[in-house]
């Protein structure tokens, strides 16, 4: 039986307290400081709740517990009390990890509410921990005040309680702990075990609800971190101007800075961002900085990459060190490994690729990382057996993280130009050139297709165990130039140009793709009509396979029908004239020439890209072609796709099934510019292909 409490006792310990209250309630408004910089770093909503235990709270506790606390002032943990709240669990554990770097933790009297539960109950859950003050805490946030400060008496510090809950978790541990936990009912009856199993339940859908908010959260925080990645030029340069304006008012914000940076450098203005950020983080400063948050690690990551970028004078040597101090704060941070990667991938190779190596065990399905890795890797071994037989589970992976960055319209065009390449190795070469068409289509400048050419050329050697890699390597060299024309993608593509091709007669050019096959003969046939009606004053060059069957053979037909307004041209491939089951037109009167692409003895896209080299080899500019599809099937589609990508106008008849309808009940392509549904009318035609140049 429980003795009765000593009055005596209890009005000694209740004056102890009372004595250090004063002495509490500043500890409580150092400890409030502390959390609430802490939170500030990982969200403005979080709550936090710090509390000094009134005197009669310290009263009925040592009554109701008597006698337990023979010494309450030094064995009551949560004199001192806060609460934090978050929106998610995400939140919570970022919480907790910054409670156990900046606090002393009393991780023997800590506990974790939740681990009380097995796997199938439910209930009051939050996290606690038992803290105190140190020296190097007050030090780290300039809190002029000594640790013994903050003693009861010598050596013992004063501790706090701090419990750690998601908003939806609080509420439910007010209603349920605070007010029928903490409540002198009969907890035996079975009113109150009914009560009991009903609060369960709705702790259970509460959990579900916060697994939800911390899933979206995710979804939704990389989303704001990244939706600068694809905007036009003319909405980067006008976010630009507004964030500069409110700058003006707000110059110490960190976010809104970085926020400018971002954007500047996604538009390649070096100046703007290194303008930006410089006064926020001063070189000398950097290793008087003991530990920093994380938007100055992202701060150093944007102004080490736009110093570097710029590379003016001593820039990379700074924008290095900017990077150093970034790659030493976050050594396991992949946007920061990423970073340093680019950075000394010149001037130290063997460094970058170590750099790179621990990014990959840090996440080896992070998209970028991952083609790095495979780069590297395929280099050295000379070999693709390793894609083959390890890395394709890592390349899907990455290829969905790809596809949910575009399916979020962001890191446009890098995302495209990323997954080309992953489906390149996982041996998908049509889906890595579509990546690449519109990878090329979306881009506002060559600086991600100069680097996915470079990664293809870096694979030569294994160039021909991977399908399709001279596909994308000759589509990257004819869309550098197509895009973004310079004397050196001219000198680039002049290489790659068949030598035999004669200058071409007229710049007015009209491609005729689709289905070349025997099993579409009838209904080419049923069309011929129609081109020949539409196509009676086109006076320019024809495009085709070069063959007698299909969109191919009405092309021969037009060159027979209209000899002298029509020049016919067909590219076929390597050893095509050496196969018997290709039926080449070999009358000049229908197809004036025919030209060899790379290819060996099938068809492949590589035919129309090496028309598409030729053509801008000799000045003919994508505003001067015209196509017209018609059914047909993956090179088909393949040849829509690349016109697409260049700057064509396209057509695609009505109607019309296979290629032309893949491509027309394509989300990606289906709106893109340049294309058009046109009906089997010959007048429509005529317009479509008779446009001004």
């Amino acid at each position: 039986m429980m003795s009765s409490p000593n009055a005596v006792l209890i009005d000694q310990y209740v004056n102890e307290y009372n004595a250090v209250i004063p002495k509490y309630k500043k500890f409580c408004s150092v400890l409030e400081n502390i959390l609430k910089r802490l939170a500030s770093h990982i969200s403005s909503e979080i709550l936090i709740q710090v509390r000094v235990k009134t005197l009669p709270s310290f009263a009925e506790k040592i009554i109701r517990k008597w006698p337990k606390y023979n010494n309450p002032l030094h064995q009551l943990t949560d004199l001192a009390g806060a609460r934090i709240m978050t929106t998610d669990p995400k939140e919570l554990r970022q919480v907790c990890d910054a409670i156990e770097e900046y606090f002393e933790v009393d991780l023997e009297n800590s506990w974790d509410v939740s681990r009380r539960y097995t796997a199938s109950e439910f209930g009051y859950r939050s996290v606690h921990y038992i803290v105190s003050l140190s020296q190097k805490t007050l030090n780290y946030f300039n809190i002029q005040d000594s640790a013994s400060d903050y003693f009861v008496e010598p050596r013992r510090p004063m501790v706090a309680e701090i419990q750690v809950r998601t908003l939806l978790e609080h509420a439910w541990s007010v209603f349920e702990h605070d007010r029928v936990y903490k409540g002198s009912l009969d907890k035996s009856s079975d009113r109150f075990s009914v009560w009991k199993r009903e609060l369960a339940a709705q702790a259970a859908a509460l959990e579900s609800v916060d697994k939800t908010f911390e899933r979206i959260g995710k979804e939704l925080n990389f989303y704001q971190t990244h939706n600068d990645a694809y905007l036009s030029p003319e909405k980067i340069n006008e976010e630009i101007d507004i964030a500069t304006l409110v700058q003006k008012h707000d110059p110490d914000n960190i976010n809104l800075a970085l926020h400018i940076a971002k954007l500047a450098t996604n538009l390649g203005k070096w100046d703007i961002a290194i303008h930006t950020l410089s006064p926020q983080l001063r070189l000398p400063d950097l290793d008087l900085m003991q530990k920093m948050d994380p938007r100055q690690v992202s701060m150093l990551v944007v102004l080490g990459q736009a110093l570097c970028r710029r590379n003016l004078g001593s820039d990379h040597l700074y924008g290095r060190r900017y990077l150093d101090k970034a790659l030493e704060e976050k050594p396991k941070d992949i946007q920061v490994l990423m970073a340093w990667t680019e950075a000394y991938r010149e001037e130290d190779p063997k460094r970058a690729k170590e750099c790179l190596a621990k990014a990959f065990e840090v996440d080896p399905t992070h998209p970028d990382i991952l083609v790095g890795h495979l780069l590297e890797t395929l280099v050295q071994e000379k070999s693709i057996r390793l894609i083959t037989t390890i890395m394709v589970p890592f390349l899907n992976k990455a290829t969905e993280h790809c596809q949910e960055f575009i399916q979020l319209k962001i890191h446009i065009p890098e995302a495209y130009f990323t997954l080309g390449q992953l489906a390149l190795f996982l041996g998908k070469p049509y889906k890595s050139l579509s990546a690449f068409a519109q990878g090329i289509r979306l881009s506002q400048n060559d600086e991600f297709m100069t680097q996915a050419l470079r990664n293809l050329d870096r694979l030569r050697e294994v160039g021909s165990d991977l399908e399709g890699w001279s596909w994308m390597r000759l589509f990257l060299l004819v869309g550098r130039h197509a895009r973004f024309p310079s004397w050196n993608s001219m000198n680039a593509l002049q290489e790659e140009r068949n030598l035999d091709v004669q200058p071409f007669a007229s710049k007015q050019v009209l491609i005729l793709a689709g289905g070349c096959s025997s099993e579409v003969e009838d209904h080419m046939q049923s069309l011929r009509p129609i081109l020949f009606q539409a196509l009676r004053d086109f006076h320019g060059i024809i495009l085709s396979g070069g063959t007698r069957q299909g969109i191919a053979g009405l092309a021969g037909d037009l060159g027979e029908k209209y000899p002298e307004n029509i020049h016919v041209i067909g590219y076929l491939p390597k050893a095509a004239k050496k196969t018997p089951s290709v039926t080449i037109d070999f009358n000049p009167i229908r197809y004036r020439e025919l030209y060899e692409s790379k290819g060996i003895n099938y068809f492949t896209p590589l035919e129309p890209l090496q028309a598409w080299v030729d053509l801008l080899a000799q000045g003919v500019t994508p505003n001067q072609v015209r196509l017209i599809g018609i059914n047909g099937g993956d090179i088909a589609l393949a040849e829509y796709w690349i016109a697409l990508a260049l700057g064509c106008s396209v057509g695609v008849l009505e109607g019309q099934k296979r290629a032309s309808s893949r491509l027309l009940s394509d989300q990606e392509w289906k709106n893109a510019q340049g294309l058009s549904i046109l009906p089997n009318d010959p007048e429509t035609l005529r317009q479509f292909v008779s446009l001004p140049k």
